[in-house]
């Protein structure tokens, strides 16, 4: 699906795989709790991530990846307000360095991904 919608015309798994890692492996999610199931809503820098939480948590599984030029406004709304927690969380963080060097480092990565452009 990734490599489809993001029109990458890769053949090998393994070269859509890195692809999907080297671009859009950093991403935040939230949680969406329907029907007695938890599903998820993940932002990455090339689009969003729809899945579910299994197995009583021990696993994220992304399901759907829809690419920035299909997204809904609903599913932008929702990108805007886990980018403002992130930054939130990073501020706070970053009031003791020391504490949180590896969370911090963390939501850089985060951050840095969500505004990354891709090169090829």
């Amino acid at each position: 699906m990734y490599n489809e919608r993001m029109n990458l015309k890769l053949e090998s798994p393994v070269d859509i795989v890195k692809s999907y890692f080297m671009y859009g492996g950093h991403s935040i999610y939230s949680i969406i709790p329907k029907n007695d199931r938890e599903y998820t809503i993940g932002i990455s820098s090339e689009g969003i991530l729809l899945g579910e939480i299994r197995d009583n948590g021990s696993w994220l599984i992304n399901k759907t990846f829809i690419s920035r030029d299909l997204s809904r406004p609903g599913q932008d709304e929702v990108e805007n307000e886990l980018i403002c927690l992130l930054q939130k969380e990073l501020k706070k963080r970053l009031t003791f360095p020391d504490l949180f060097v590896d969370q911090i480092r963390f939501n850089r990565n985060i951050v840095n991904s969500l505004t990354h452009i891709r090169k090829d």
